[in-house]
């Protein structure tokens, strides 16, 4: 799901970034040592989704309290819309 946040979040100014922890041995310094473990998905389940499925909203020095409250109505109207079409889809 990241990458629909982070592609649609920025068309309203508002940027994102990858979870830039989650499983560290998906990260190029220690994806040498990942082979053992076999699939990470498997092996490190929790790790795995973190890494794949989080992200953070930018922050910076300028943010005002207006910002703050565009960002979350635009992020709660974001997954208000996805949550319908997830909603959609489990309906028999």
């Amino acid at each position: 799901m990241t990458g629909v946040q982070t592609c649609a979040l920025p068309i309203y100014r508002i940027q994102t970034r990858s979870y830039f922890s989650g499983n560290v041995l998906t990260h190029p310094g220690y994806n040498h040592l990942a082979d053992e473990y076999g699939d990470m998905s498997v092996t490190f389940p929790v790790a795995q989704k973190v890494t794949l499925d989080s992200f953070f909203l930018g922050t910076f020095i300028g943010i005002n309290e207006e910002k703050m409250a565009y960002t979350e109505q635009v992020v709660d109207r974001f997954f208000q819309e996805e949550l319908k079409k997830v909603s959609l889809k489990v309906l028999p």
